[in-house]
């Protein structure tokens, strides 16, 4: 089993999409066809994955709209919604 760190993992991101820009012919399909097999596993492009996107905005809003016009710091509300 490997176990990656997250230099690890945002290095290995990086040589993936270094390969898609800096590449072309064969290898650029065939890499181009895996990062996306691989974000489509992740639900990018899926109708799931937008249905939750949409919700996590709601919640959101929700959150914003029960403030009543208060000042507040968006940063963790924001952080929240994305990371969920």
């Amino acid at each position: 089993m490997n176990n990656l760190s997250t230099e690890d993992d945002l290095i290995l991101g990086f040589l993936i999409i270094a390969g898609i820009i800096f590449n072309s012919g064969k290898s650029w399909e065939e890499l181009r066809q895996f990062t996306t097999r691989v974000l489509r596993s992740f639900g990018v492009g899926k109708r799931s994955y937008e249905d939750h996107v949409v919700t996590e905005a709601e919640y959101l809003l929700e959150y914003i709209t029960n403030l009543r016009g208060e000042s507040f710091d968006p940063t963790t509300a924001i952080s929240n919604t994305v990371t969920n």
